[in-house]
């Protein structure tokens, strides 16, 4: 008996630290940052960039920027998926 509810509060830690999370960053969208508009498209253009590392470690960090449009005003701008995911 002890050992079944131990078996299912390991179960639910599970479900609410992983699958949660998961499910939440899935209901995230991108907006345009001009006009606040829900349904920009990236233009396919992709730039590699490098930050700068916090500690004394020789290399930067490398990532993406992508070029994103937004068909309601046209406004065409570069960014990280990060810098852009606003919650719904």
């Amino acid at each position: 008996m002890n050992d079944t509810i131990w078996t299912l509060l390991i179960i639910l830690a599970v479900v609410f630290l992983i699958v949660v999370p998961y499910k939440i960053a899935k209901k995230q969208i991108l907006k345009c940052s001009e006009c606040g508009a829900k349904n920009i498209r990236r233009t396919g253009k992709k730039r590699h960039l490098e930050r700068r590392r916090r500690a004394l470690i020789a290399g930067g960090l490398p990532y993406y920027e992508y070029e994103y449009e937004c068909p309601l005003c046209a406004h065409k701008f570069w960014s990280t998926i990060e810098s852009m995911i606003e919650p719904a």
